[in-house]
């Protein structure tokens, strides 16, 4: 097997396997090389292995001196450059790509159980005891249609009323956190039958209302100059182009749906880039709503409807937050040190 070791090879290879599970085991072979060489290969075996893949002139150097993954073989490693390119930059890319596989061959295959009609209807349906973020992803990721994502919700919402209805443990969950998540599935239902309406002539689901002139903006809770010092800061640490002030906010308005600048206005820009990884991006969108910067409900939709990726497309399976955020928050210190200069 070739060992790859940058991004931009990593794509050609990857993009040459056509289905997921090729990909997937060739993704998973070269992880799994990588992090023999990482954790256990001596520095002697080091010196062998980067001459052999003609990388002992050219290994990375201090410019990836990051201190997330710090150990004493490290610091006394003659390659620690090398060792800190792969613990904190390499090996999370690629490890990235590898669960993203496992979720595509996961639901690709139940799928197919589905449309076999070999599955039970509470595990085509799972309820999640009704936690929206998880009954959220399901729906995005499992069902390819408006039709079958709403038949989904509306079953879950069948579900909790089915439980809680004429008995005394209703007037408990109403104070309940559930309760605001069981509302969150109902303004989804809203927003995808809503979408039908409005995209009837477009079969492609996938592509989302373009309502970025004004209709569906982003609701911002932290104030205009918060707003602006925030992308400023982004654009400092290279995950944003520059932006005039103007360009900003016309994709906001505040807390009380007021704009930050004239409907009539019309940008130079239709979208707004997000020029690193798409994780980075569903972590920064996380630690929006953890700091109550935005509100929860519809956040990557919201957002996706006025970001696009530096390729020019929409940014996808946005909605794997809670991976993005515990797999990788350790290496978007830069994304939490924006938020706390915010908050000060």
């Amino acid at each position: 097997m070739r060992i790859i070791f940058s991004k931009e090879d990593f794509i050609v290879e990857y993009n040459k396997r056509q289905d997921f599970k090729s990909k997937l085991n060739w993704v998973s072979a070269l992880s799994s090389e990588l992090e023999n060489v990482l954790r256990n290969y001596s520095d002697s075996e080091i010196k062998k292995y980067l001459r052999n893949h003609k990388l002992h002139e050219n290994y990375p150097g201090d410019i990836y001196h990051l201190s997330d993954f710090n150990t004493n073989r490290l610091k006394e490693s003659k390659y620690k450059n090398f060792l800190y390119y792969l613990g904190n930059d390499f090996l999370p890319f690629i490890n990235y790509k590898m669960h993203y596989l496992k979720n595509d061959l996961y639901f690709d295959n139940l799928r197919k159980n589905i449309k076999k009609g070999i599955l039970k209807e509470e595990e085509k349906y799972p309820i999640f005891d009704f936690n929206y973020d998880k009954i959220e992803y399901y729906a995005d990721n499992v069902f390819l249609k408006l039709e079958e994502k709403i038949a989904y919700l509306e079953y879950v919402l069948l579900k909790f009323y089915e439980k809680y209805k004429n008995t005394t443990k209703f007037i408990e969950i109403v104070s309940n956190i559930k309760i605001s998540e069981i509302d969150l599935v109902k303004r989804k239902v809203k927003y995808l039958k809503a979408s039908i309406l409005s995209n009837s002539s477009k079969p492609d689901i996938n592509v989302q209302p373009n309502v970025n002139l004004g209709k569906d903006k982003i609701v911002w809770n932290g104030g205009k100059t918060k707003l602006l010092k925030m992308f400023g800061l982004l654009c400092k640490e290279g995950y944003l182009p520059k932006y005039k002030s103007y360009e900003v906010l016309f994709h906001f308005i505040d807390d009380k749906g007021s704009p930050f600048i004239k409907n009539t206005y019309k940008p130079n820009v239709e979208f707004l880039v997000w020029k690193k990884q798409d994780y980075e991006y569903s972590y920064w969108i996380n630690i929006l709503v953890e700091n109550e910067l935005i509100p929860k409900r519809n956040k990557f939709v919201k957002f996706n409807n006025h970001f696009r990726n530096s390729d020019g497309n929409t940014i996808k399976d946005s909605s794997q937050k809670l991976f993005n955020k515990e797999a990788f928050g350790k290496n978007n210190q830069n994304l939490d040190k924006i938020i706390q200069l915010l908050n000060k």
